[in-house]
């Protein structure tokens, strides 16, 4: 335990902390649809979930910083939220007829979304296309089978997302070399 915080006590998250979280979610939930090639209305979103999902993902980042002393990476918070998808199932459908969940395909999505999107935005556009293509291509079924049938704990997705952001990073090294 850090010794710094001998009187610490966790505070739930701040209004603007929750609605900037809020916006994050809501942007990736768009990208989601684009990416299933559906319509935002084909699904609903629980707001209610989504805002625990939010508040849970701050708590561990405290409890970490709190226990380790270590600020919790982006891919780790990835693995977190993904986590959590899988176990709150925030968008319901009653329309969707694939072989997955369509939160698995929420978790699996925004885990790599987040991770790509930090390493990728400083390449050029093609390469941006070609790794994210490449990816989520490459190593979706696999995850998709993984996420719905495995029971995965928290600690088990963070490894996941690191292992994900290794994959990413070394296809940036492959192509940028």
């Amino acid at each position: 335990m850090n010794s710094d915080f001998t009187n610490a006590r966790y505070e739930s998250p701040k209004y603007a902390y929750m609605s900037v979280q809020r916006d994050k979610f809501d942007k990736i939930i768009g990208s989601l649809a684009t990416y299933l090639r559906i319509s935002k209305n084909e699904f609903r979103i629980d707001h209610n979930v989504i805002e625990d999902i939010i508040a849970r993902l701050h708590q561990r980042i405290n409890y970490y910083l709190f226990f380790h002393g270590k600020h919790l990476t982006q891919s780790r918070q990835a693995g977190i939220k993904a986590f959590w998808i899988l176990r709150y199932h925030p968008l319901i459908s009653s329309t969707w007829k694939k072989e997955y969940d369509i939160n698995v395909y929420f978790a699996f999505y925004l885990l790599f979304a987040e991770i790509i999107g930090e390493h990728l935005s400083s390449q050029p556009k093609e390469i941006q296309c070609e790794i994210t293509n490449k990816v989520l291509i490459e190593y979706q079924e696999s995850f998709l089978r993984a996420l719905s049938e495995y029971d995965i704990s928290k600690e088990s997705m963070m490894l996941i997302s690191e292992c994900v952001e290794k994959i990413v990073l070394l296809e940036i090294d492959i192509r940028t070399k």
